[in-house]
């Protein structure tokens, strides 16, 4: 498998003395390990194997733990300000019955 892209984080230490890490993936678990470790003082490579995003635009659904993951990263009110918060989710069955609710106020 080859790289179509790759991008370096550079770090202000020589890399000798510099831990440095090689974090595959550019989603949201890949870019946040490589933003935290880079923060944390890492020289950090962050590869990915698409060229460019070919993602089509969507909603994307953050249960509690995450938010409180983004929160210990200091992102939690930047999504918040762009985003809503939940308080119900409904669930139906492929062919539209329904399947349970959740109360996410609660969580």
């Amino acid at each position: 498998m080859s790289l179509a892209a790759a991008v370096r984080l550079p770090h202000s230490q020589s890399m000798s003395s510099t831990p440095r890490a090689l974090v595959a993936g550019a989603g949201i678990a890949g870019l946040t390990a490589a933003k935290v470790l880079h923060e944390l003082g890492w020289e950090v490579d962050l590869v990915e194997r698409q060229a460019a995003s070919g993602a089509v635009p969507t909603g994307l659904f953050i249960p509690a733990n995450g938010m409180r993951a983004f929160a210990a990263l200091g992102a939690a009110e930047v999504l918040l300000s762009c985003g809503r918060v939940i308080e119900r989710l409904r669930m139906q069955s492929s062919d539209g019955t329904a399947a349970g609710a959740a109360d996410l106020a609660q969580v």
